[in-house]
């Protein structure tokens, strides 16, 4: 179950959502969890002066049972870039610090910064169909090339009427150094 929104003015922009999931499967008459997530984000942008320089910031925050992942808090202040920017199409690039607090099943709480690179891109495919694909970069600061989380995102979505859509959406979230 997702739920997004998202507000634009004149210059400033503001997307807000949450994410959730649970399954379950049973064989032999044995019962296994196999999906336990919750996620959320917010990002606010602020376009400057001639409308393709941008700073903002975003926040996430992730819950994920079955990975371990008891929280994971990711506060990440950014500069973007909007290589292309129209009516039809987007692609922007983002870069900046990111504070990460988490904790992973069986480890002790850990706080440290790392740098964040991400990409956007989006295509409307006409008035009520878009498709849209991300990736998000985040090395550790100290241990850039052993502790890093890469986390990616595509989908397609389609306007059943005015408030409400049908996304498929593929996601997948790597973290180099997993909990146990």
């Amino acid at each position: 179950l997702n739920l997004d929104t998202k507000a634009k003015w004149e210059k400033d922009s503001l997307a807000l959502g949450v994410s959730g999931g649970y399954g379950d499967s049973t064989v032999n008459n044995v019962t296994s969890k196999n999906t336990e997530f919750v996620q959320g984000y917010g990002q606010y942008d602020h376009v400057f002066d001639g409308g393709r320089f941008y700073g903002g910031l975003r926040l996430d925050g992730q819950y994920d049972g079955i990975a371990g992942i008891d929280y994971r808090f990711k506060v990440s202040p950014l500069a973007g870039y909007y290589l292309i920017k129209n009516d039809k199409m987007g692609l922007a690039v983002e870069a900046g610090p990111s504070f990460i607090m988490e904790h992973l099943e069986g480890e002790s709480a850990d706080s440290y910064w790392a740098a964040r690179f991400a990409e956007r891109f989006n295509y409307k495919l006409s008035a009520t169909t878009a498709v849209w694909e991300s990736v998000e970069y985040l090395p550790k600061v100290t241990d850039w090339m052993a502790n890093y989380l890469v986390n990616f995102e595509a989908g397609i979505e389609t306007a059943i009427n005015k408030h409400w859509s049908l996304r498929v959406v593929f996601q997948d979230m790597y973290a180099s150094e997993p909990a146990n």
